[in-house]
């Protein structure tokens, strides 16, 4: 399920008054939606409410849902990795490893940043 081609920023969308709409009932509302995708209701020509199809509002609804989907996926990979990283600390060799290279003759940083796997 994808968003219907119609999508559009909301300045862009077809307003009309809600008084129209009192005029016009829900079929001339409805009959509107189906033209234009969705239609701006204005009060005193400040936008009140959008209506759509539900077949807008489920796509719209769908998207949002998987782009969430999305982001939780890779947010769990991250945790996952992170995790993964963070049992050096507490494994069996993680004092003798951090002795090593604290203590390493050799081990300048001359104003460099050591990272990585290896520490």
């Amino acid at each position: 399920m994808s968003l219907p081609e119609t999508h559009m920023p909301i300045e862009e969308l077809r307003r009309t008054p809600a008084s129209d709409v009192k005029k016009i009932g829900w079929r001339g509302v409805m009959r509107d939606v189906e033209q234009h995708g969705a239609v701006a209701v204005t009060n005193h020509r400040e936008l009140q409410a959008v209506i759509m199809s539900r077949e807008t509002y489920d796509s719209i609804q769908h998207a949002l849902h998987m782009a969430s989907r999305t982001v939780e996926s890779g947010l769990e990979s991250l945790r996952r990795k992170f995790d993964q990283r963070l049992r050096v600390l507490s494994g069996p060799t993680a004092g003798e490893r951090l002795r090593s290279v604290m203590g390493h003759a050799g081990t300048q940083l001359r104003g460099e940043v050591k990272a990585g796997e290896s520490f």
